[in-house]
């Protein structure tokens, strides 16, 4: 039952975060970790590092 549960809630959130609402959403939280100062950077090079190694 565990496992069909978070099943269904990870599918859920990724129909969520393809739609229009959710990338709204997503474009708000990048907005506000690249205001901060120090996550800036730190948020910066993860992203680089994400981008260099996915496909």
């Amino acid at each position: 039952l565990g496992f069909v549960t978070s099943f269904i809630f990870i599918f859920l959130v990724g129909v969520f975060m393809s739609s229009w609402v959710g990338t709204s959403l997503l474009a708000l939280g990048e907005w506000f970790i690249i205001k901060m100062p120090l996550m800036s950077y730190i948020y910066a090079a993860s992203k680089q590092i994400s981008a260099a190694i996915s496909p």
